[in-house]
């Protein structure tokens, strides 16, 4: 999804990337992955806080 996000525009001359960077007043492309990378790394550990208890192994592992 990031990769898309970096060449795809919806806009003139505007990368995705780039208007996530905007969230913090920014327009640098690196400024924009660390973002991203901030928001899927918080939405990925509230999953795994939230619903972890859920999870189940698939196979026992070997001993």
């Amino acid at each position: 999804m990031g990769v898309w996000m970096s060449v795809s525009r919806p806009m003139m001359d505007t990368a995705m990337i780039t208007m996530v960077a905007g969230l913090l007043g920014s327009t640098n492309a690196i400024a924009g992955w660390l973002i991203h990378l901030a928001i899927a790394v918080s939405f990925g550990a509230a999953h795994g806080a939230l619903l972890g208890s859920y999870a189940r192994p698939h196979a026992r592992a070997p001993s």
